[in-house]
């Protein structure tokens, strides 16, 4: 299991999300706005923190959904 921290699009705020393995592309439900929010690639801007790999999701995690291993777009 893997988990970073992003900067939310939809809230400005950060969550911790979760994967069963390191993504190119995935998206994820904000956990304030409950809105879907699309990362078509690993942007810095927006994934500060490095993917690591963890035992468990932490209790705050949300999982990363639709992955896809290669990016739509890349910086």
């Amino acid at each position: 299991m893997w988990e970073t921290r992003i900067t939310c699009e939809a809230c400005n705020g950060a969550h911790t999300i979760c994967s069963e393995s390191i993504p190119r592309a995935f998206e994820y439900d904000c956990p304030t706005t409950r809105q879907r929010v699309n990362m078509p690639f690993r942007d810095p801007a927006r994934m500060p923190d490095p993917w690591t790999e963890v035992d468990a999701p932490g209790a705050d995690s949300t999982t990363a959904l639709s992955i896809e291993m290669h990016g739509r777009f890349e910086i």
